[in-house]
């Protein structure tokens, strides 16, 4: 889902993904050929609803929002229309999440993840922006996904598309205030577009001839309201994040970020998830935390303590936005 940061919330596990189904599309797009963009994924929760977007950036790992953590369960690779079942497509499921260690949900800066999945998919992956791509105020940039076609109305069964325009942090931050828009992130807007909830994690593009020549310059993060042409989108700058990206693909997971299990076994974890303190899962789940540092067992040890850091992080964020 596409986060309006005003309203943003942190929400368990199992509010997730009705939060995003009933929020989250595309604004004043069109119905993507079907196979135009081979890297597209939806991520599903454990009864197989979608409720965010992301991008495949190699055979086992897919690009999404770090917002999206927690309650992803799989990534279907293919899809076209959720309505119909016969579609041909890649339903694979994945084994960790990793966040990116510096992410923060209070202001959504750093609104990286990349999944590892359980098997590789066979279709082609998009590149991803390192610098060189053009990035200037006024370019023409496309978003697609399955989300809501107003802010707050239904979803789209259909993959939509949109051509917005990138506009120049410097603008962005005039219109959202002081403070709010960082390096890390890249805003577009047009008017009667934009991407909207349920778009969240998927990817902002440059296109090119065809699915390989694309270069993907986003990731779907937030905004106030959808195509209210007194505030842009606003998406992950990847070119920000290559460093992140390349670790990750290079094998590491644990050393790159904070990491969970897929299907919604992180949504309380990474205590402290903007200086990756306390390790890379929940507790218990890491030679790095409380049984081993200072002698406890495992066990009944770590459950009792993955249960006292849920329900404190829970009753957290309450007094979060």
């Amino acid at each position: 889902m596409k986060l309006s940061f005003s309203n943003f919330l942190i929400l368990s596990a199992s509010s997730i993904a009705s939060f995003a189904n009933a929020q989250d599309k595309i604004v004043g797009g069109t119905e993507v050929t079907p196979g135009r963009y081979t890297y597209q994924a939806a991520l599903v929760d454990g009864s197989g609803s979608q409720f965010c977007g992301g991008s495949l950036i190699g055979a086992g790992y897919v690009l999404s929002a770090a917002h999206c953590a927690g309650g992803v369960s799989a990534v279907q690779i293919g899809r076209h229309d959720l309505s119909d079942s016969s579609e041909d497509f890649e339903n694979i499921k994945v084994v960790k999440e990793i966040k990116h260690p510096n992410y923060n949900d209070d202001t959504l800066e750093n609104d990286i993840m990349i999944l590892k999945l359980e098997s590789d998919s066979s279709a082609q992956p998009v590149q991803y922006d390192t610098g060189s791509a053009n990035t200037s105020a006024g370019e023409d940039v496309t978003v697609m996904g399955w989300g809501t076609t107003q802010s707050g109305g239904s979803a789209s069964d259909l993959l939509l598309e949109v051509e917005v325009d990138i506009v120049s942090n410097s603008d962005c931050e005039s219109d959202y205030g002081s403070g709010q828009i960082t390096d890390v992130m890249l805003c577009a807007a047009r008017s009667g577009k934009d991407s909207c909830q349920g778009d969240s994690g998927g990817p902002l593009v440059i296109v090119g001839s065809d699915a390989s020549s694309d270069v993907q310059v986003g990731i779907v993060s937030w905004g106030n309201g959808c195509a209210d042409p007194s505030f842009p989108g606003v998406y992950a700058r990847v070119s920000e994040f290559t460093d992140f990206i390349e670790c990750v693909l290079s094998g590491g997971t644990d050393e790159c970020g904070n990491t969970g299990l897929g299907g919604g076994d992180d949504w309380w974890g990474d205590w402290d998830d903007d200086n990756a303190t306390w390790g890379d899962d929940s507790w218990g789940n890491n030679t790095d935390d409380w049984d081993d540092d200072y002698g406890f067992g495992g066990g009944i040890i770590d459950v009792i303590i993955d249960l006292i850091y849920a329900i404190i992080e829970l009753l957290s964020s309450l007094s979060r936005k």
